[in-house]
This record gives structure tokens, sequence and C-alpha cells, in this order.
């Protein structure tokens, strides 16, 4: 029956420690990974949005700022106090029905911007992670400096897997 040298505390430690930024740092990757998809699906949303937006004629257009809320706050506050706008020209209510083109922007810039706040709430949550790994890795760098010489033969041979 083969047994397992007993290795000594440090050179546990050590490993112990590369093992654990190891395991974080692949969490980092796996969460960073998502966060990226999450930012790239945006940004292809935001392109079809503007290619779709370039064709739009111009009451197309004025449909679409409108629903955005483009015009200021004096403009908004008008909005919220009638139906009319300055020259007296009856605005379209919210109930209307908006063009086929105007609807598909505006989910396409809805759904932009959800995966944008998923990117930004990845990157936030998995921040610690790799701040963590990088501590681990020090801590056992700052270890193996104090090993001896047999205790670094241990960790080279725990190591290879001998």
């Amino acid at each position: 029956m083969t047994t397992t040298p007993v290795r000594s505390r440090k050179v546990r430690k050590i490993l112990r420690l590369e093992a654990r930024a190891g395991r974080l740092l692949t969490r980092y990757e796996r969460f960073l990974d998502r966060a990226v998809r999450a930012k790239a699906q945006a940004h292809a949303a935001l392109d079809e949005a503007s290619l779709l937006e370039f064709a739009l004629t111009g009451t197309q257009l004025g449909e679409l700022r409108r629903m955005r809320g483009a015009g200021g706050p004096r403009r908004a506050a008008a909005r919220l106090n009638s139906d009319y706008d300055p020259i007296g020209v009856r605005r379209p209510s919210m109930d209307e029905p908006r063009p086929n083109k105007v609807q598909k922007i505006l989910h396409l810039e809805g759904k932009a911007a959800t995966w944008r706040a998923e990117y930004e709430s990845t990157l936030a949550r998995i921040a610690p992670l790799k701040h963590k790994a990088q501590q681990c890795d020090q801590e056992a760098k700052a270890l193996k400096v104090t090993l001896t010489p047999y205790e670094l033969s241990q960790l080279r041979r725990a190591r290879s897997g001998v």
C-alpha cells in the first residue's frame, strides 16, 4: 500500500491557497463571459435599432422622438397639461397606435437597456472574486518565500502529482 507523504503545514496551506485562487478565477472568468455576452447582445440590439431609425420618415422620426420623451423639460410639462402643442394642433395620445418601426425601435432599446443593466450588475458582483483570488495568490507567494529546501521539494512533488 502506497502512503502519501505527510506534507508540512506551510506546503498544505500554499496548495490550499493556490487551489482556492484557481477556483475563484474560474468563477470570475465564467461570470465575465456571461457579462460580455450581455453587452454584445445590447450592442447588437442598439445597432439594429439605429439601422431602423435611419429608415424612418420625418413623421415617424418625430413620433419616435416624442415617445422617447425628447424635447426638454418645458415641453414635457406642457405635454402633461394638455393634448395640444403650442401651435394648437392636436397631438396624438399615448393610446393611439404607433408605427411598427417605432415600436420595434423602442422595444430594441428597452432590451438593450436590460442587457446593459445585467452587464453592469455582473461586473459589480464579480470584482470581489478577482481581488480575492489575487489576495490568495499573494498569500501563497509570501508563504512560499519562507519555505525550506525540503518543503520546496515537497511543494514541487505535490504540484507534479507525485
